[in-house]
């Protein structure tokens, strides 16, 4: 019978802990390779989405971007239907004059025609006050678009901030599970103990719950897209933004941006000036009121046939509103109340658009000084503090502790740099936009 010596029973645990260690190494590897081909993989399946195509579609099939389109189209009829004269009316008449004839054979017969004579240009105010709706329609219809796409180059950045959200959560899990291999191998070898491993499980198990709900966050950035420029929602799950973050938002002229806050750049923006026009629509109001006060005529011309009085006769006659009852002093009064309110309105939405865009420079300053902080010094010292821990806790100096949380801050600090460069593209594209309506430099 064989007899295993002392010496062959250590070069046996030698060669069995060797293989275990292989094996696991080996395990790891696939691991690692895995991940990669997940955090690789939307790139390869995924259609590009551009902020041209996004812009292009939005102009084309939003809902509000219709809906107003209609709105200016029954503005151009409500000219139209504004600028026509009174028809005149014709009236037929049959009297009989022998009740005892059934055939009504003795009649007397009459023609009437009416037309209301409009005074005090009631027809050339209606249709100036037409005009200047469908005006005012047109320039808000400007202010409109331009927060529509505002709205969609801010959900195709969300869109972007989710993939690269979910980019660095599945880089996450790959490390985490890295992690737990080691671990594993360590505590067969007696290096930690059941404890730790246990607690870096555990910690695996909760950044693969984190990466589900950013996985669920892309899906609901895709489909906020879709519904917003008017797609399927089936096309949008494919969408992947491919453009790098430098790349992304647009170059602002701090010259320009300091003017826009003024009250003179601000009255080119098509809201204030859609506000003015309401000042003119208004005033145009109180005109037509005020014309009501002219009497309008109605001319009157009439033939009558009565053959027991010897043949035909004319008559003509006028009538003509006496204004007792009703002195239009009430419409009036309502329409020089209106031009009040729309002196207020235009104020009120000067001053909100004066907070808002200062409240906007000052955001885009801040983002600007922490995107800054965050990109340059903190992510770079988060992750070099990560590796050194990291190394420090495979020779035993660091413990568990140490290390989760030197992998929890790089992970934050990329996480703060993704939100805080989507942050400042959304404010950039909302300050161009501005800038642009506002006939201010760009560049």
């Amino acid at each position: 019978m064989f007899k295993l010596s002392f010496t062959n029973l250590i070069k046996i645990n030698c060669i069995r802990t060797t293989l275990i260690a292989t094996f696991a190494s080996l395990k790891s590897l696939l691991l690692v390779i895995f991940c990669v081909f997940l955090i690789s993989a939307p790139h390869a399946y995924a259609e590009a989405i551009k902020l041209e195509t996004v812009l292009q579609q939005a102009t084309k099939f939003n809902s509000t971007l219709i809906e107003i389109d209609l709105n200016q189209k029954a503005s151009q009829v409500f000219i139209d239907q504004s600028n026509v004269s009174p028809n005149p009316q014709l009236s037929f008449f049959i009297i009989p004059t022998d009740k005892k004839n059934p055939y009504f054979r003795q009649t007397d017969r009459q023609v009437r025609i009416d037309q209301l004579i409009e005074r005090g240009q009631k027809r050339e105010l209606r249709t100036e006050i037409a005009t200047a709706l469908n005006q005012s329609i047109q320039i808000n219809n400007q202010a409109v678009t331009r927060q529509v796409l505002t709205e969609a180059t801010g959900l195709w950045i969300e869109l972007k901030r989710a993939q690269a959200k979910l980019e660095l959560a599945k880089q996450q899990i790959a490390d985490a599970q890295k992690l737990a291999q080691s671990a594993q191998v360590r505590l067969k070898s007696g290096d930690i103990s059941k404890l730790e491993y246990e607690r870096i499980r555990i910690d695996t198990h909760r950044t693969e719950d984190e990466a589900k709900q950013t996985e669920l966050n892309l899906k609901q950035a895709q489909l906020a897209l879709a519904i917003h420029i008017g797609a399927q929602p089936t096309v949008a799950a494919k969408w992947w933004v491919q453009e790098a973050w430098e790349n992304l938002s647009p170059t602002i002229n701090i010259q320009a941006l300091n003017e826009l806050s003024n009250t003179d750049a601000l009255s080119n923006l098509p809201e204030i000036k859609a506000a003015k026009q309401g000042i003119d629509l208004a005033e145009k109001k109180l005109y037509l009121a005020r014309s009501q006060r002219n009497r309008d005529l109605t001319i009157s011309a009439q033939l009558e046939n009565q053959p027991n009085q010897g043949g035909s006769v004319v008559g003509l006659g006028v009538s003509i509103p006496l204004l007792i009852g009703n002195n239009y002093r009430g419409d009036i009064l309502r329409a020089e109340v209106e031009i009040q309110q729309a002196h207020a309105q235009w104020m009120a939405l000067l001053k909100q658009l004066q907070s808002q865009t200062a409240q906007l420079i000052l955001k885009h300053a801040q983002l600007q000084e922490r995107s800054t902080i965050i990109v340059t010094d903190l992510l770079a010292s988060a992750q070099k503090s990560a590796q050194k821990v990291t190394l420090a806790y495979q020779t035993g100096i660091a413990s568990l502790t140490d290390l989760l949380d030197a992998k929890r801050q790089a992970y934050q600090a990329q996480s703060e740099a993704i939100d805080v460069q989507a942050d400042l593209a959304i404010t950039r594209f909302t300050l161009e936009k501005l800038l642009t309506q506002a006939g201010l430099s760009t560049e």
